[in-house]
């Protein structure tokens, strides 16, 4: 994570973003030390920054898993359920056979 800006011959100039934020999938149980070294030139004034660590965040990816496995079985039902009207209304004294004489 970065951020860069300057100005040059062609005019002001930045790269990345003044906030940024990055996501660890997976991290093993123990014990970890952080270290944040942050870089500057060396006439620049302090610099102040925030830093947020959070632990077991939930996903939208797991949430939107599982709305998608639970939607199957109504989705399958309805299927079976139309296709069921369609060929007992096939089958039936009053299914219509395309001529209307």
């Amino acid at each position: 994570m970065s951020y860069y800006f300057g100005r040059d011959s062609d005019g002001s100039w930045t790269e990345g973003g003044p906030s940024d934020s990055a996501t660890i999938p997976t991290v093993p149980a123990g014990r970890y030390y952080l270290r944040v070294e942050p870089e500057m030139d060396a006439g620049a004034s302090g610099l102040q920054y925030e830093l947020a660590v959070r632990r077991d965040v939930p996903s939208l990816s797991f949430l939107l898993i599982a709305a998608f496995l639970l939607l199957i079985p109504p989705i399958v039902t309805t299927v079976r359920a139309v296709v069921f009207t369609q060929r007992r209304w096939a089958e039936s004294d009053y299914a219509s056979s395309g001529d209307d004489d």
